[in-house]
């Protein structure tokens, strides 16, 4: 009468009596010794790479070692896990049979849920720099236009200021003080849409770039709260946002520069002489300001760029360093599990 087989005591499956380990579920047999057979009974079966000893290709496992087998078959996964909890950490005697695919797919989202790094803090922090530059902007004047005209009237000399500030979000204002005579006209303050100063393709211009400012800022904060909220630095969408946050922070100002000048002299028709119709930055004194001066009277000014357009394009400095600080690889995470090999 044949002998009646011994199953493990985990899984239930045939074992061989001389096997320290389950073939199909990897656990530790405790089993009586067999009898020594003769080596004629012995069958013949192929052998573990990796000791070298005969194995079962029904099983997943080696008896002596207990590495996997590339046998096709999935390996006993424990099913209990703890969030955090590796599968080293837990006995095969309290595990029970698993999904290989599922227990990847868990594995992976835990270790991309954990604490965000320091490195992506930092990240988030710089580039909520850059977008408060950018927003800084918007409130203050990016042009300015300068004016002094010197006079005498009656044996006192007079001095009249203007000065001229273009604002991005359809405003400019003009401001006129007059000292040193009892001439002087009341000083004056006026601040106006473009479209109320007949200013309309100024107007048009600045309306592009407040546009490009406020999508950038956009772009940039929302790079700085996926950086800080997401633990893998690394992520395509904060560098792709981040970079196109930083083409549009220098695109605004540079388009300014380059257009305005050509678009007031095109609003203001023909201009003779220097102004801010002829140049982004530049000055003028005298008949060469393009003016048709009364007798007596100088006139000198200046024309350049105000805080607000600085801001802007330096707005792109701490965007520059946030990307490279969200690009740098994270370090690789601990020794992953005995069961995540490739398939």
């Amino acid at each position: 009468m044949p002998a009646e087989p011994l199953l493990c005591p985990q899984c239930l499956a045939q074992v061989h009596p001389d096997w320290p380990f389950c073939t199909h579920c990897g656990s530790r047999l405790r089993l009586e010794p067999a009898p020594v057979q003769s080596p004629t009974s012995e069958p013949s079966i192929p052998v573990c790479s990796n000791c070298g000893a005969a194995v079962d290709t029904s099983g997943a496992f080696c008896w002596k070692c207990g590495v996997p087998l590339s046998t096709g078959r999935e390996p006993f996964i424990p099913a209990n896990l703890e969030p955090g909890t590796e599968a080293d950490d837990v006995s095969v005697e309290e595990a029970e049979p698993h999904s290989f695919k599922e227990h990847r797919r868990k594995s992976k989202k835990r270790r991309n849920q954990g604490p965000t790094s320091a490195r992506s803090v930092a990240a988030g922090i710089v580039l909520f720099v850059g977008v408060v530059l950018l927003v800084s902007s918007l409130l203050m004047g990016w042009y300015t236009v300068t004016a002094r005209a010197t006079g005498s009237e009656q044996g006192t000399t007079a001095y009249v200021n203007g000065t001229e500030v273009y604002y991005p979000l359809n405003q400019y204002s003009l401001q006129l003080t007059c000292a040193g005579s009892s001439y002087c006209p009341q000083n004056e303050t006026e601040t106006s849409s473009y479209s109320q100063g007949a200013f309309d393709s100024i107007g048009t211009l600045y309306d592009i770039v407040a546009a490009f400012v406020i999508a950038g800022f956009a772009l940039g904060f929302c790079a700085g709260v996926i950086a800080i909220a997401s633990r893998r630095l690394g992520s395509r969408l904060v560098l792709g946002l981040a970079l196109i946050a930083i083409i549009l922070a220098v695109l605004a100002p540079t388009i300014l520069m380059v257009a305005q000048p050509s678009v007031l002299s095109s609003q203001r028709g023909s201009s003779n002489g220097s102004g801010e119709w002829s140049s982004f930055f530049g000055s003028c004194s005298g008949s060469n300001c393009g003016q048709s001066l009364v007798q007596g009277v100088g006139l000198n000014a200046t024309w350049g760029p105000s805080l607000g357009w600085y801001l802007a394009l330096s707005a792109a400095a701490p965007l520059i360093v946030g990307l490279f600080l969200g690009r740098t690889p994270r370090a690789k995470s601990a020794s992953e599990s005995v069961y995540e090999f490739s398939e």
